[in-house]
């Protein structure tokens, strides 16, 4: 019976955040704007700088990286909604329904996975526009979907686990702004992990985001369809923000 409540309830949440992003068409063209920026000009600046050791193109290096990384930024968003759902009372609602509170955090954490399929579609269709070379075919392209969908599901787990946390929005900003770019730039998203020192690469290498661009990287830059152990340590983090997410959303009310 839980199971079932938790399914059903998980389905509400993500039906409800759909019926949002309908209504906010505009902020869906908003938030693909920072992408195109990162390629046109910070991706064309580093492009000719020759000590970046990569194969081939740098821009085509460099886009499985921005889009990893519009979908961590997108998903952070969803802790900010997680709030505002508190301050409009909906999220007592929800836990005065029968559904496990837990569903609230997997329906939203599921919906910023459909969300960051949405931002990808506008970079690989800019990719394209700019001659690009990716490899597009059937076998990338559900890969790629399903490691947008779960890079999507375990920063926005990440989010309103935070956001569970500090439970206003002016103290999730503070949090966000301190550990977002910390974890971009400290990923493998922009250069290869061997030009960092030793204790960067440390880092990198527990950090989330260098595995969702890994996935991407090897799919859409190398064709390597070798990605299961990335799939396993990306799906790891899934659950463990899930879980711990799932646990203290009731602190937020609280």
């Amino acid at each position: 019976m839980w199971f079932l409540a938790f399914i059903k309830g998980s389905v509400v949440i993500l039906e409800i955040e759909l019926r949002k992003m309908v209504r906010q068409k505009v902020d869906i063209i908003t938030r693909a704007i920072q992408p195109i920026i990162w390629i046109l000009l910070f991706g064309n600046v580093f492009s000719h700088i020759k000590g970046i050791p990569v194969r081939g193109s740098y821009l085509g290096f460099m886009t499985p990286g921005i889009l990893a990384q519009s979908v961590m930024f997108v998903s952070f968003f969803y802790g900010i909604s997680l709030i505002w759902d508190k301050d409009q009372g909906q999220i007592t609602r929800f836990l005065s329904a029968p559904i496990p509170p837990s569903s609230i955090v997997v329906g939203k954490s599921l919906f910023s996975g459909i969300r960051g399929l949405i931002q990808a579609l506008f970079i690989m269709l800019l990719a394209k526009a700019l001659s690009i070379n990716i490899f597009l075919n059937i076998y990338t392209i559900i890969f790629g979907s399903l490691s947008i969908i779960l890079s999507g599901v375990c920063f926005s787990a990440f989010s309103m686990l935070i956001a569970s946390i500090f439970k206003s929005v002016e103290k999730f900003m503070g949090v966000v702004q301190i550990i977002t770019m910390p974890i971009f730039f400290s990923s493998s998203a922009l250069y290869p992990i061997s030009l960092m020192p030793y204790w960067l690469k440390i880092i990198a290498l527990i950090n989330p985001l260098t595995y969702s661009v890994d996935i991407l990287r090897m799919l859409l830059f190398d064709n390597d369809m070798h990605i299961f152990g990335m799939f396993i340590i990306l799906s790891f983090y899934s659950l463990v923000f899930l879980s711990f997410g799932a646990f203290s959303i009731k602190r937020l009310i609280g």
